[in-house]
């Protein structure tokens, strides 16, 4: 039905890259519900890759408020912290200022950190990843469809992506039932989604000091189309109707 347009899509030229975190749009999600976490409008038609490995870690956020006297203080923290092989376990600022690694110690036994403040009552803010599962969902949706038009392109929990070597065992989309499968055709979104199940809700800044989970990684790989394809939000969208 749509030869016409897959027949294009194979002839279009198309540039290898990959759609980083600090391209989307990011929001924090909610404890114990689904929410959408990221969101990218692919300005020209985009193909995810198969051939090259997905990279996702999602971070917790802790809030505390040091007591001012300069001694060295423990905070716990919500969710049990882990050490991960692909990013920094835990990232502390304190009054909006990143604190150095080496100024602080993390307890991963007792799931809490230890911090000396500088003798006033710093606001500080702890991004860490953690062991508690949260279902990591990657869609593509149709502009204008309210999420009427939508499928599910990546679908992973956390607690496999943040304890596995990424590098070692990496994750790949698996988008091959159809040639349109992995098309996120012009205007679409690509949109992510965080389902905690009663855990925490993934958080990538502190809006009270404008801190940001630096430690956060979300990184798809795709090839970028070089122009648009007349009638291929239509067939992407019927492919996804008729494989539902």
């Amino acid at each position: 039905m749509f030869q016409r347009v897959i027949k294009q899509l194979k002839q279009m030229p198309g540039t290898p890259d990959r759609l980083e975190r600090d391209e989307f749009d990011l929001f924090n999600g909610e404890a114990g519900s689904r929410s959408l976490v990221a969101s990218y409008q692919a300005p020209k038609p985009l193909v995810l890759r198969q051939d090259r490995p997905v990279r996702v870690i999602l971070t917790a956020l802790d809030l505390d408020t040091a007591t001012g006297d300069g001694a060295s203080e423990s905070f716990d923290l919500s969710n049990e912290v882990i050490e991960a092989p692909n990013s920094v376990d835990v990232v502390l600022y304190a009054d909006g200022n990143k604190v150095p690694q080496s100024d602080f110690t993390v307890d991963y036994v007792n799931n809490s950190y230890s911090y000396t403040d500088d003798g006033t009552a710093q606001e500080l803010a702890a991004f860490y990843i953690a062991r508690d599962p949260v279902q990591f969902q990657i869609e593509k949706e149709a502009p204008r469809s309210q999420g009427g038009v939508n499928e599910i392109i990546f679908d992973e929990p956390t607690s496999l992506l943040h304890t596995r070597d990424q590098n070692e065992q990496p994750r790949f989309f698996d988008v091959g039932d159809s040639p349109l499968h992995p098309v996120v055709p012009e205007n679409w979104k690509v949109n992510v989604y965080a389902d905690p199940d009663g855990a925490y809700g993934p958080a990538f800044d502190d809006s009270r000091n404008d801190t940001f989970a630096v430690n956060a990684i979300l990184s798809l790989p795709y090839k970028q189309g070089a122009g648009s394809i007349d009638g291929l939000g239509k067939a992407v969208a019927h492919d996804i109707v008729d494989r539902s």
